[in-house]
């Protein structure tokens, strides 16, 4: 027997052991097994009198809120009595323990941050930051002219086009619920500048000494455009003289490979983190870094 992921072994009561019940409902599940030591032996003259389970399941149920109420077995370990007490992963997330709210890392417990505890919340009503509708913005804060430009590029070519006005486009998108605006819709349509999408842009000759720079805010549509454009002005192009009427133009980078990267690195940001995400084209190789950290459970390999 070890501690895992999934396992907890503790001496004895207490409320680590409700904490560690918590990081379990918080993630995946998982038991604790009272009265052993951190080897899984178990302890000498730990007993468990006759109303003790059901006063501990009590003590679980009014130091946790939401209150998580765990399954109880009794154990036998070489020879000695222990106590596991289980739960599965709570449907409604985060769970506390006197105001505190954990998470199962590997055979730990982690305390959770102010967004990691936002993050579950809108997972468990399988929602996201960027559906969540922000009172602070309203139609005011949104270009309809927009809208209707991003519906023409919807009906090019399409058999059968998009022939509803701006307001009814948006609401089968879920970009508007309950006549609130989503974060994703002021993203995607934003009237003036988005300063949580800024990106810094900047034509570098060494680490230090840079040739040009841009601050992009704009809603993510044109942000790409403006990627693009900035990327081109300072970039290397060549002409290629074939058998063709027509010279092919060749530039440094494929233009679809910046395009594509910038496209997945304005998808893939978290918008909300304070910092800004920037672009570093050098003599030799671009730079595109955004803010923030991994995904949970995912990490860099090196070799």
């Amino acid at each position: 027997m070890r501690e895992t992921g999934h396992t907890e072994f503790k001496s004895n009561f207490s409320d680590s052991v409700i904490e560690s019940l918590v990081a379990f409902a918080n993630t995946k599940g998982g038991k604790v097994i009272i009265g052993v030591d951190d080897k899984g032996i178990p302890v000498k003259g730990f007993t468990i009198g006759p109303e003790s389970i059901q006063k501990w399941i009590n003590e679980i149920k009014n130091k946790t809120q939401p209150s998580i109420i765990p399954d109880a077995e009794l154990m036998e370990i070489s020879g000695g009595t222990a106590l596991a007490l289980w739960v599965k992963e709570f449907p409604v997330k985060p769970v506390s323990f006197r105001g505190r709210y954990f998470k199962r890392v590997k055979n730990s417990n982690h305390q959770l941050s102010l967004t990691e505890i936002s993050d579950l919340h809108l997972q468990s009503f399988n929602s996201s930051w960027e559906s969540y509708i922000n009172r602070a913005y309203t139609l005011d804060s949104i270009s309809l002219e927009k809208v209707l430009g991003f519906v023409a590029k919807c009906n090019k070519d399409k058999e059968m086009p998009i022939q509803d006005d701006p307001l009814t486009v948006l609401t089968k998108f879920e970009l508007i619920k309950d006549s609130g605006i989503t974060n994703a819709c002021f993203l995607l349509f934003a009237r003036s500048e988005v300063f949580s999408a800024t990106i810094e842009l900047g034509r570098f000759d060494t680490s230090t000494s840079i040739k040009d720079s841009l601050s992009v805010r704009s809603d993510l549509f044109n942000e790409v455009e403006d990627i693009i454009g900035f990327v081109r002005k300072h970039i290397n192009k060549s002409y290629i003289i074939s058998g063709d009427p027509q010279r092919e133009e060749r530039w440094q980078y494929p233009i679809p490979a910046i395009r594509e990267i910038a496209i997945n690195m304005i998808v893939h940001r978290d918008y909300t983190h304070h910092g800004d995400s920037s672009i570093k084209i050098y003599n030799d190789h671009i730079e595109f870094f955004n803010p923030g950290k991994l995904p949970e459970d995912i990490s860099i390999l090196t070799y």
